[in-house]
Formats: structure tokens, sequence, C-alpha cells
């Protein structure tokens, strides 16, 4: 039973990512062939716009170069978020002011992005893998290559549109210089354990990797299903929402994608975890000390974060007046409980590491405080709701953080009731680093301040705060998943 499952979870994901992939190598071919939409771009303009449901769109949008997207979010929503005011086609018109190598690069990027996905899906099929390993060492340098690729014209991309731009489009260009060199990084990360022969470690920096690719088909998948959903949004907005958590997204996915391939590897017999070594647990004694006592001088006082002039220097509060009112709502008892309960988990989880197989029935107690720290997140992400302005998260960074505390504080649970010993410790390492991003935000912006890092014009303007909250959730989740690929659980097993 539990075969087939796992089978029609791969045949689902397969077929998405052929879909996606097909669909945007497609795209990209017409880049480079030059395609010139912007007729059929001014017409769905006026059509939007006027919201005309009875106009025959179908012959226009054939002329586009990503006919298909457009027209299936055209139907799962209507005309006038699809095409008028502040649409997905307000956004992509902008292709068509790109000189003619900058849409050949663009094209390019598309198609390298479309070979890591379907490559990437095979490298990670662990039968396939394991039964064909000179394909396996094929498509990894197919893999590789299309990987910079990807990254190159990325950065090409960036030159050409300019440094001045870096900060503009809610998270800016920034997210493509991080996400681009992420996935570089990790490659090299991973050839450099692929050359030691550690093959556990390659798969887990290949698997991060992988993540940074899988926000493109993420990404596409949020748009439609929340233009489906009639959120009452435009698109703009909704954009906004999904870049928030759509690096979580990608790196979530990744990281079961790794566990999947590493559960189904052999056992290694000769490995014995007694716990660790006396460089992580100081390292890790450190961190936490840091973190309470960033947490006592940054959130207990009346208004926390908000009031630290130093903090207000990187993230303009006046951005975030909605969040103010539902987090520090007057006899709220949950901000001071939030407050507490992640004090706790930091602290609890960190002993538990310290302290290895001493007290694992506090696995329980951990697992419960992560879930009910998501509860807390999904109900200020709720009431928060979508983004008063478009340089805003709204409650989409709240949600993003409930899905990962209340899944891992489950699985911590479950682990525990099974005796799953090894995992057990994995996701107590995972919520010990998830733990960190509260003490985290008030860090990272008031280093910012000190050497003032972005521009006064972009913290009035909101993207340094979108940068800062994006940003720690994409790299404390990237930490996690380094953090496993390092793990007792991995090293415990011989993959191959």
């Amino acid at each position: 039973m539990l075969k087939n499952v796992k089978l029609f979870m791969l045949t689902g994901v397969m077929i998405f990512l052929l879909i996606f992939s097909f669909i945007a190598a497609k795209t990209g071919w017409n880049f480079i062939q030059l395609k010139d939409p912007s007729t059929a771009h001014q017409i769905l303009e006026a059509q939007g716009k006027s919201g005309n449901e009875d106009f025959d769109y179908a012959p226009v949008e054939e002329e586009l170069v990503n006919p298909t997207f457009f027209s299936l979010m055209r139907e799962l929503s209507d005309p006038e978020y699809a095409y008028g005011e502040e649409s997905y086609l307000e956004a992509y018109a902008g292709h068509d002011a790109r000189s003619e190598f900058q849409k050949k690069n663009f094209g390019l990027h598309m198609i390298a992005g479309s070979a890591c996905l379907i490559t990437g899906f095979f490298q990670f099929w662990p039968a396939f893998r394991r039964k064909n390993r000179k394909i396996h060492r094929v498509m990894g340098v197919l893999y590789v290559i299309s990987a910079f690729t990807l990254g190159i014209s990325s950065w090409i991309y960036l030159g050409n549109a300019g440094f001045e731009t870096t900060f503009d489009s809610l998270a800016g260009n920034w997210a493509l210089y991080i996400l681009s060199s992420t996935e570089m990084l990790a490659i090299c990360i991973a050839g450099f354990f692929l050359l030691r022969r550690q093959y556990a470690a390659h798969m887990g920096w290949m698997a991060i990797s992988l993540g940074a690719f899988l926000t493109a088909p993420w990404q596409r998948y949020d748009w439609l299903m929340l233009s489906w959903l009639d959120t009452g949004q435009t698109f703009a907005m909704i954009n906004g929402v999904v870049n928030t958590v759509l690096f979580t997204q990608g790196y979530f996915t990744a990281y079961w994608v790794m566990v999947m391939n590493r559960q189904s590897s052999p056992l290694n017999k000769t490995y014995n975890f007694e716990g660790f070594s006396l460089f992580a647990k100081t390292s890790v004694f450190s961190v936490t000390a840091i973190a309470v006592i960033a947490t006592f001088v940054f959130y207990i006082g009346s208004n926390g974060i908000y009031g630290s002039e130093l903090v207000g220097q990187s993230i303009n509060f006046d951005l975030w007046d909605r969040e103010q009112q539902i987090i520090l709502a007057d006899f709220s008892f949950l901000y001071p409980l939030f407050i507490t309960l992640t004090l706790v988990m930091t602290t609890l989880s960190a002993y538990m590491m310290l302290n290895y197989r001493l007290h694992d029935g506090l696995a329980y107690l951990l697992g419960g405080v992560a879930i009910v720290i998501g509860l807390i997140e999904l109900n200020w992400g709720v009431k928060i709701g979508y983004p008063t302005q478009y340089l805003s998260s709204g409650g989409s960074h709240y949600i993003g953080w409930s899905f990962l505390h209340i899944v891992f504080g489950i699985l911590l649970i479950a682990g525990r009731y099974l005796r799953w010993n090894l995992l057990q410790v994995e996701w107590t390492m995972i919520l010990w680093v998830l733990s960190l991003s509260m003490a985290s935000l008030p860090l990272i912006a008031s280093v910012s301040s000190l050497f003032e890092v972005f521009p006064k014009i972009y913290v009035d303007g909101g993207q340094s705060a979108i940068l800062i909250v994006g940003g720690i959730m994409q790299g404390l989740v990237i930490i996690a998943i380094a953090v496993a690929t390092h793990g007792p659980a991995t090293k415990a097993r011989n993959v191959h």
C-alpha cells in the first residue's frame, strides 16, 4: 500500500513538472525566436480593463509568448484579473521593451530551467538512479550545465536591467541575485562532496539546488490557485503574497526529496550515533544564548520590536499597521504567549540536542509547543489577511511559518512515538533552527541599520522589510536542510 502511495506521488510530481517544463520551454523558444506579442498585449489590456467577458480572447492569446498560462489564468479567474490593472499581463508586457539580446537571454534562461527540472526529477528518482548509473552521471552533467546556464543568464539579465532596479518589483531583483547564487553555490558544494565520495552530502546539496529551481513551478501553481479562489485581490497583490512563502515551498519540497532518497538507502551498519561533538554542542549553546538575549532585548516591552529605533531604521513599521493592530491587540494574551513559547522551543530543543537520549520524552512537549506556536501564527496570518499595500507580505509570512512549525511538530511527536530515534534527532535540530526566526529579525535589521545596507528610499518604500523577512525564512530553511544533510539520520544510511 505504502509503495503504491509513493509511486502515485512520484507520478503526480512527474506529470506536474513535465507539463510545466513543456510550457516553460515553449515560452523560452518563443522568446528566442523574437516573437512579437506587443499588439496582442495592447488588445488584451484594453479588453481586460473594460472587463469584457464576451470578447473572443483565444485567437489573440495565441499571439502571446506564453499563451497557455495566460489562457488558463483567464479561465480560472476573469479577463480583468488576467489583463486589467495590476495584472500579470501588465508585468509581463515589460518584456516588449527589451532588446533582442535580452529576449534571447531570457528565452535561454527558461529553456535551461526546464532542463533542470526534467533532469533533476530523474536524478532524484531512487530506483532510476540505482538501475541506470551511467545515465545518472550523464544526466548529472546536463543538470549542472543547465543550472549554470540558468544562473549565469540570470546575472546577465540583472546586469542589463541595471543596479538601480535591484530593489524594485516587491522583493526586487535581489531575490534573483540570491536565488541564482544559492543554486550555483549549492552545486559547487555538492561537487566538492562528490569528489570526496561523500554521496549523502552530495545528494543533500544537490537537493538544495533543486529547491531553488522548484520555486518556478510553485510560483505559477500558487498564482493559478489563488486566481481560481477569487480572493478579490489584484495579481500584483497576489504576487506579493506568493513571493513571501515561495522559497519555503521550493526548499521544503527539496527536503522531502532528499529524505525520500535517503530513507530508501540501506543502513550503514558501521555507524553508531552517541551524541553530538563538543564543537557542535558549543555552537548550539552559543547560538541559543544569543537568541535568548536578543529576544529579551528586542521583544520584552510594550511594543516589542515595533518600538525599537535601531530596527526601525531598516524596517518601515508604518507599513505594518494592520499587523501591529492584530498582534498587539488590547488584552491579547497571544503575543506574550508566543514569545514565551518561542523561547521554550529554542531552549528545549537545544537542551535535547546537548543531552542526547537522556530526556527523549521531552519530544512530546517540544512537538506540542511547536504546534501551538504554529496555530498562533495561523491565527495571526488569517486575521492579517492580504496585504493592504503592494510592498507588504500581509499574513502570508505567518502562514508560511505556521506550516513549518505545525508539520515538524507533528513529525517530531510521530518520530518519538514510533521510536525513529535518528529522525527524532533530525526534526529536533530543524525545530531549533526554525525557532531562531524571531531573534533573527531584529538582529539582522539592526546590523543592516548600523552598516546602512538599505538606502532610505527603499526602507520607506518597504522593499527592505520584504527582503529581510523573506531572506530569514529562506535562509533558515536552507540551513535546516544543510543540518539534516550532515546530521546523524543521513550518516546512518549508505547513500549511493
